[in-house]
């Protein structure tokens, strides 16, 4: 009897349930990550997952840095709002950690990582309109400029 080379390695694998109706349904593989997620518990950690949440908060953490010297020299409320969106993106690697420990529960997290890109969106855009009306403004520096003799090269 003849039977599908797939069906042949299912079936050395157990990755096939019983046929039904003459097909091969194939088992839903469990997966240890979602497994370990959900259940609260940590028996294993991937350790690409591991390295990846440390490398993004390292990263976060240094532009986090550097956006909060430039606020402190120039003082503005766009770069206030900027360093406010960059202390967003800190956390995400922060709930990512504490969803791979066991901590935050996957539902949890899924939420509260929609609401810093939502946080991270809203203050960007904020600080780009708040640019925008700055340079519009009449006492803007660009406008002065312009008024009192044209184009300088």
């Amino acid at each position: 009897m003849y039977t599908e080379p797939s069906r042949q390695v299912g079936r050395l694998h157990g990755t096939f349930d019983s046929s039904i109706g003459g097909l091969s349904v194939p088992k839903a593989a469990p997966r240890l990550e979602t497994a370990v997620l959900e259940s609260g518990r940590v028996d294993w950690l991937d350790w690409h997952l591991v390295l990846l949440l440390a490398l993004s908060a390292i990263g976060s953490l240094i532009v986090f840095c550097l956006a909060a010297a430039a606020l402190h020299r120039r003082r503005s409320m766009p770069y206030l709002l900027i360093t406010g969106a960059l202390g967003a993106l800190v956390m995400r690697p922060i709930v990512g950690t504490g969803t791979v420990l066991g901590l935050i529960p996957m539902r949890t997290h899924h939420t509260i990582e929609h609401l810093l890109d939502l946080i991270i969106a809203g203050l960007l855009l904020a600080a780009i309109v708040m640019v925008g009306r700055l340079e519009t403004s009449p006492n803007s520096k660009h406008d002065s400029e312009m008024s009192d003799g044209g184009d300088r090269q």
